[in-house]
């Protein structure tokens, strides 16, 4: 990855495009920056370039729900299978469901490796090993990493929310697995910490965002209309390199 800062204008320039300034859903005031086009790069980088970040401000959304009694306001407790007759999973379900007894028992449970997950929030350790020992499994080896030298996201219940629920369900099924929480105010450059530090063989996120809503910020680049055109590197911008996966390195 390569990086570099300057002035929208200069970023525009280098990129064929212009960054302006955004209200969203009835903000008042100007709160968002972003470019108003997709990017474009010299076609001589157009083979080595596969995405280009840091153009807007806009984050991705965590995609946890509260959810409620069907017909009512109330929230749900863990009764798994209810009057109703809806049913919910815990660890052991999952396992049979997906016939991972036979692994477990053969001694594959994730023991030795790592696992990363990429969050927005600060947490509450206590949530995953709460988790655990409810349904008496092994403690689990957690680490927290903030990204350096980037934007502190403090504690946002949502993005927490969905933090646990990616720990809990990697520590159900990888139940001997390290893991590894890695979080900064956008987790995209949560997931490229997590890759240039090459801190595990496999990286969770469960962030998303309309297809829409991205193909004129973190677009893929195309040649420019001007065959051999010759630009500079973008002010402001970073420039994702192919790599081999997110979820996963050979």
């Amino acid at each position: 990855m390569d990086t570099a800062a300057g002035s929208a204008a200069q970023i525009g320039r280098a990129f064929h495009t212009e960054i302006h300034l955004y209200k969203v859903n009835g903000e008042t005031h100007y709160a968002h920056y972003a470019n108003a086009s997709n990017p474009s790069v010299p076609a001589a980088m157009s083979k080595v370039v596969a995405a280009i970040r840091g153009l807007h401000d806009f984050r991705m959304k965590p995609k946890v729900q509260k959810v409620v009694a069907l017909g009512g306001t109330g929230q749900l407790t863990p009764a798994y299978t209810n009057s109703k007759g809806e049913h919910y999973l815990a660890p052991d379900d999952f396992a049979t469901i997906f016939n991972l007894n036979s692994l477990y028992n053969s001694g594959i449970n994730g023991s030795g490796q790592q696992i990363v997950i990429v969050g927005q929030s600060q947490i509450d350790t206590t949530h995953l090993s709460t988790f655990t020992s409810y349904f008496g499994m092994n403690s689990v080896s957690l680490q927290t990493v903030l990204v350096p030298n980037k934007q502190s996201p403090g504690y946002s219940v949502t993005d927490a929310q969905e933090s646990d629920l990616d720990l809990q369900w990697s520590a159900a099924v990888a139940r001997g697995a390290s893991l590894i929480l890695v979080y900064s105010y956008d987790v995209l450059d949560a997931v490229q910490y997590a890759i240039d530090q090459n801190l595990a063989p496999v990286i969770s996120m469960s962030y998303g965002e309309c297809e829409e809503s991205g193909t004129k910020s973190d677009a893929a680049t195309r040649p420019p209309r001007a065959p051999g055109y010759r630009g500079l590197l973008p002010p402001g911008a970073k420039i994702h390199r192919r790599f081999s996966g997110i979820y996963g390195r050979g």
